[in-house]
């Protein structure tokens, strides 16, 4: 994500046999080529999880994370000191979060349960102090064959990226865009 002559990019270190994540990583930069890595204070909140969607809006920064437990929603002021949304982690306990995006005061994340990888949608209009299940109207990416991979709001429209069972694999998922 980008704001104001600052990138912020998130994601997890890998273990040494790259086979899983054991905390999340958050870049900074502002010119693109030189990154520099934040220290997360909470990292003792990534056991074997990482960071999986970043937005900005709202004069605010917001993260999506998943861990062994499930997913939570974080908020930074300035995309270097990160706290998770009071709640969050309750909210979306089970659940993997795959994407966050921010448009006119709402935040909307998408994400998986752990043991049912359907794809849901949640939307928060109190900076996500709570949340209920949006319907954003996806049918080629709903139900047990879609994966979601991440979700974005762009000039106010909500862009979904994934695939389904039967997608050609040269050439990847299927973009849809819905209000």
């Amino acid at each position: 994500a980008c704001d104001r002559g600052r990138l912020v990019a998130v994601g997890g270190i890998l273990d040494h046999d790259g086979a899983q994540t054991t905390q999340g990583l958050v870049l900074t930069s502002t010119d693109g080529t030189t990154w520099r890595r934040v220290n997360i204070d909470d990292d003792a909140a990534f056991t074997e999880g990482a960071f999986t969607g970043i937005a900005v809006g709202d004069d605010a920064w917001y993260a999506t994370s998943v861990d062994i437990e499930g997913g939570a929603v974080w908020t930074s002021p300035d995309g270097e000191r990160w706290t998770v949304v009071d709640g969050s982690r309750n909210a979306f306990r089970g659940l993997t979060l795959q994407g966050i995006g921010v448009d006119r005061g709402r935040l909307l994340v998408a994400g998986a349960g752990l043991f049912d990888p359907a794809p849901r949608y949640f939307v928060s209009r109190n900076g996500g102090r709570s949340w209920r299940r949006a319907r954003l109207d996806l049918a080629m990416l709903a139900g047990s064959d879609a994966l979601v991979t991440d979700l974005a709001v762009i000039a106010g429209d909500i862009v979904v990226v994934g695939t389904h069972r039967g997608a050609p694999v040269l050439e990847g998922g299927t973009l849809y865009v819905g209000d």
